[in-house]
């Protein structure tokens, strides 16, 4: 299996994660072989003295922009990046899918590489084998989607010729650029009309704001949404470094060069000119996660900064925002309590053009345990819902299978406590797995650092409670929050997990990456797991769990009950302690806002 196009191939430092080294072969070839000592090698190059990369040690694909003609190959040990670009769409995702599912050939067939003999992997098992044990055997790992680097931006500033940028003028676009937004069809068959309209709107251009309770698929819509933007001049940011994680971006704080953006709006837009000016002017599209939790000042600032640094007077500087985000559940952090939310932002008026409420929900499939989610995100406790709810308390959820409820903390210092106190209960071997980070700034890097769901060290023994921290297969459900037990640690240090329902997977490393205008910024490797036997309550957001037991008596802030009742899949998987309904609450000024907004008919509804 071969393909043709340019192959950027960059060297990145172990330690610090930066490109030390980054060389391209534009019109190149790049071919998944067998060399002369029966070892699997990607090879690139067209003559005698092309590079071979052995692949015994896995290779992470990156395929978000396989429809663009890019993707990235992350040589797992070997600290290289092979940068894919200008390829044929429909060839890469030949070549891409030949990596994920490619085993030992039913026959060596010779293929001829300018003169060089080499035995091509075309020929792939069927019959028994699942395509799980496929990927094993040739130990290349699929992951979820990360952007590819577009060789004209990774090159570092050593390795570029002189006179670049004055020959490159006047060439038509690169074809790794993504294709114009009317160019993007909707599969329309994946997604429900509210999402579609969505989908319309952002793609159309328009700035707009979706909202929805728990359970909506906002995280899942926003993925979409991004994926059918153009890569290079979008970017994905979060007001939170744990939500800019799991967007797959970098908080909105890095992102504008502001720093904590508490200084006066002076020195405000001179920080941003000097750290991201050419940043925000090249930008058309700006992606805020979690802006519920965006400080309504800080909002203001940002939308002030915009128009300064990009010398645009009109909304946000002329650049199309897409927000997302659940006024209802966790509130801005504020550490004198005082607080905006983002629609107070003097600014949000002129800046959100359309507002979306999604209401289907996915997460649960009990029509009264929805119900009643949707009163208790509203701050109410009718008889109806208190009567549903009552019949969890005190229950002691199943665990035949090994695998117990997970206990949500409002602290996470308790969460800390429990899951050390319960790991070292346990008899027998442990292994630790230390996640390995990359990054091209020190910003992106703190980013990750800070908000990762994957741990710097996750320490595992057989019998070890785990949850799954990124989805990985949705038939499967291998999704963000699948609950499983350790049940064996193979000579490989891979463990074997049981997740509900019986199925036993081994985990191996993943990437968790942080990309920005189609580059990736930083990424962490780590195991898609992390102790379950507690979590925090913040940390379970975006999260849905087959069992979970919550004591409520510390719940402190508004919509945090909400927010960890929401994180039930079923009535059967939860178990309420303590439960005080008197502090159920949701904030005033957010239920006000929403009745406005509802009455007024700006919540598009479908």
């Amino acid at each position: 299996m071969h393909l043709e196009c340019t192959v950027t191939l960059q060297q990145v430092c172990a330690r610090g994660g930066h490109a030390v080294r980054t060389t391209t072969f534009k019109q190149s070839v790049i071919a998944y072989c067998i060399d002369e000592s029966d070892r699997r090698v990607l090879r690139v190059g067209r003559d005698r003295n092309a590079q071979e990369f052995p692949v015994l040690g896995g290779v992470q694909l990156m395929t978000q922009f396989v429809r663009n003609g890019k993707a990235t190959l992350i040589l797992l040990k070997r600290s290289i990046n092979l940068l894919l670009s200008d390829a044929d769409p429909t060839a890469l995702q030949q070549f891409c899918s030949a990596l994920k599912t490619g085993g030992q050939p039913r026959q060596q067939v010779e293929l001829v590489v300018e003169g060089v003999p080499k035995r091509s992997i075309d020929s792939l098992p069927t019959g028994s084998s699942t395509s799980h044990d496929v990927v094993r055997a040739v130990g290349v790992h699929s992951s979820m989607p990360l952007a590819s680097l577009p060789p004209s931006q990774m090159n570092s500033p050593s390795s570029r010729a002189p006179g670049k940028k004055a020959r490159d003028q006047g060439r038509p676009s690169p074809t790794w650029r993504t294709p114009p937004r009317a160019n993007r069809n909707l599969r329309s068959e994946e997604f429900t009309q509210e999402q579609k309209a969505v989908m319309r709107a952002a793609c159309d251009g328009h700035s707009i704001f979706f909202t929805g309770g728990a359970g909506v698929g906002k995280t899942f819509l926003l993925r979409e949404i991004v994926e059918h933007l153009p890569s290079s001049s979008t970017f994905v940011t979060a007001s939170t470094g744990m939500a800019a994680c799991q967007a797959g971006g970098v908080t909105i704080h890095h992102w504008a060069g502001i720093g904590g953006g508490d200084r006066p709006i002076d020195e405000l837009v001179a920080m941003a000119i000097r750290k991201r000016g050419m940043q925000w002017r090249s930008a058309k599209c700006l992606v805020i996660d979690e802006v519920s939790m965006l400080d309504g000042a800080l909002f203001d600032k940002l939308e002030e900064i915009a128009r300064r640094v990009r010398n645009n007077s009109s909304p946000f500087g002329g650049l199309q925002l897409v927000l997302c985000g659940d006024f209802f559940q966790l509130p801005p952090v504020a550490r004198d309590g005082n607080f905006k939310f983002a629609f107070e932002a003097h600014s949000w008026p002129r800046c959100v053009e359309r507002t979306f409420e999604l209401t289907q929900i996915f997460r649960q499939s009990e029509h009264a345990f929805i119900d009643a989610l949707r009163q208790i995100r509203l701050g109410r406790a009718p008889a109806s819902a208190r009567a549903l709810l009552q019949q969890c308390e005190n229950r002691e959820l199943d665990n035949d299978d090994g695998i117990v409820a997970t206990r949500l903390f409002t602290h996470k210092d308790d969460c800390d406590t429990m899951n050390k106190k319960k790991l070292k209960e346990l008899d027998g071997p442990q292994i630790t797995f230390t996640a390995r980070d990359t990054s091209q700034t020190d910003g992106a890097l703190a980013t990750l650092r800070s908000g990762c769901t994957a741990p710097v060290e996750l320490t595992l023994k057989v019998g070890a409670q785990v949850v799954l921290i990124k989805t990985l297969d949705v038939k499967e459900g291998l999704v963000n929050g699948a609950r499983g037990v350790v049940v064996k640690l193979l000579s490989t240090k891979n463990p074997v997990v049981r997740f509900t329902g019986g199925a036993e997977i081994t985990v191996r490393m993943e990437a968790f990456p942080l990309s920005q205008g189609g580059q990736v910024v930083a990424c962490r490797h780590q195991l898609p797991l992390a102790h379950a036997w507690a979590i925090s309550i913040h940390r379970s957001q975006g999260m849905s769990l087959d069992r979970v037991e919550m004591s409520l008596a510390r719940v402190f802030e508004c919509g945090q009950m909400y927010v960890a009742l929401s994180r039930a899949r079923s009535l059967a998987g939860l178990s309420i302690r303590d439960v005080n309904w008197a502090k159920l609450r949701a904030h005033p000024k957010v239920l006000a806002w929403h009745e406005q907004m509802a009455n007024r008919g700006h919540v598009l509804r479908v």
